[in-house]
């Protein structure tokens, strides 16, 4: 999220394979685990940075193609400096 701010983006979806942090980000259920309460408070400071952020669930096994693409993106080393162009996929 802190990267969407500063690139001035307006409106973020965010789909994660976890029910559990969608449903904690959306308010629906407390963050009771203590290690993960700042990570939760760092989300609720960055969400009015945003005029619109929606937390989306999607299972895992139907997330396989954003698992494919994360593991391509790390496998990735680019020299300092080099400015890449946004993929968009619909």
């Amino acid at each position: 999220m802190d990267a969407a701010i500063t690139l001035g983006v307006e409106k973020l979806k965010v789909i994660r394979d976890s029910n559990l942090v969608v449903s904690q980000a959306n308010g629906d259920w407390k963050v009771r685990e203590e290690k993960l309460k700042p990570y939760h408070q760092d989300l609720e400071e960055l969400i009015p940075r945003l005029n619109k952020v929606t937390f989306t669930h999607i299972p895992r096994l139907k997330n396989q193609f954003l698992d494919a693409l994360a593991a391509l993106a790390s496998m990735i080393k680019l020299p300092t400096g080099v400015k890449l162009w946004p993929i968009v996929i619909e």
